[in-house]
């Protein structure tokens, strides 16, 4: 009975033995099929994604894809994919190395190209063997070319900038509201956007690549607005080397009707003291506007084919938050930039294009 008892007894750490290593076995297979041996990985990482212009892109012109990734999980080396196959209006495939540790959040930017008929995006994080770690879709649309782009960087809830109505008839303007972090380092990126508005933000803590490229944005033709006012400090921390006029200090003015009047709108008033920022005019600065004392309320200049406008109140604040017209200042503003040559706005059909370059007489093998 002995001898039975202790034969079962092995029997039994047998079998459970074998249980072991069949569950073992069977988890390790479950590793190696493709989506599936990344479940609990795919668990411990959270991205989400912000395409585009709040969702918007130009045809065929870079766009911007803010990716922001959390990995609780073990370390990852590998990339990040956004490829035809699985968002069919893109143009290439695009891609960014990514290095995660374990606990680390980061901020990614990739950029990508699509054709007008592209809806939604999804992008793919692969680990190092080329496995889905997660992925995520967003969806995306499309401008039509004649159509506006404002970009706003504000740090306040409600900069008092509403450029949503600033378009000519049959025509639309959409309205982008970033924080500084969400300005992209790539001059090519911003070529969709028709404008940018600082307005009661730290231009501060822009890195040296952010400037960079927002210099070079605007000297290829793009348009810089910035605000003054109460925080014309921080407003212009940063962007000094840009501005038309250079503020070091404010003062109170009770005359702002020339503002009005640049507009076109001759019938309002402008009642109520306005905190407006004074300094220094640069070389060729064209003031627009000024109180009947002098002080300039609105300044322009050229910045190679780009233009810099200066508004040195506040439009959030006493009195142009009253002004009903206040949407045709941003009209008049972008409808008179400084002039551009012809062919500024870059090219909008290449196949025009490639016929003239075939035409261009004396001209031959040009590279693709």
């Amino acid at each position: 009975a002995a001898h039975y008892e202790s034969s079962s007894m092995m029997l039994d750490e047998r079998i459970a033995l074998m249980r072991k290593l069949l569950l073992w076995t069977l988890l390790m297979c479950l590793m190696l099929v493709p989506g599936l041996g990344l479940l609990a990985q795919q668990d411990l990482v959270a991205m989400t994604v912000k395409a585009g212009f709040d969702g918007r892109f130009r045809e065929n012109l870079w766009m911007p894809i803010q990716v922001n990734v959390t990995n609780n999980g073990d370390p990852i080396e590998g990339r990040l994919v956004v490829r035809p196959e699985r968002s069919n209006a893109l143009t290439n495939v695009f891609s960014t190395p990514v290095s995660l540790a374990s606990g680390a959040r980061q901020v990614i930017f990739l950029y990508a190209s699509m054709n007008s008929f592209g809806s939604s995006l999804r992008v793919e994080l692969f680990d190092a063997n080329g496995l889905t770690v997660t992925e995520v879709e967003v969806p995306v649309q499309s401008l039509l070319p004649k159509d506006s782009l404002y970009v706003v960087l504000s740090d306040a809830p409600n900069s008092g900038v509403d450029l949503t109505n600033a378009h000519v008839p049959e025509q639309q303007a959409a309205q982008v509201d970033w924080f500084v972090t969400d300005l992209p380092d790539v001059a090519a990126v911003l070529e969709p956007i028709n404008a940018i508005v600082f307005s009661s933000v730290d231009s501060g803590t822009l890195t040296s690549p952010q400037r960079d490229a927002l210099r070079a944005w605007v000297t290829q033709g793009g348009h810089l607005i910035v605000t003054g006012g109460g925080n014309w400090q921080p407003t212009a921390a940063g962007l000094g080397e840009l501005l038309p006029l250079v503020p070091n200090t404010a003062v109170d003015v009770d005359n702002v009707g020339d503002v009005l009047r640049y507009a076109g709108d001759f019938q309002s008033s402008a009642e109520g003291t306005a905190r407006v920022a004074v300094g220094a005019l640069v070389e060729g600065a064209q003031v627009l506007a000024a109180t009947d004392e002098g002080v300039p309320l609105l300044v322009r200049h050229s910045l190679g084919a780009g233009t810099v406008d200066y508004l040195a109140l506040d439009p959030a604040l006493q009195p142009l938050n009253t002004w009903v017209n206040l949407n045709d200042l941003w009209v008049t503003l972008f409808a008179n930039p400084a002039p551009r040559p012809s062919w500024g706005g870059g090219i909008l059909s290449t196949e025009t294009a490639d016929t003239a370059l075939s035409i261009l007489p004396g001209v031959t093998s040009l590279p693709e």
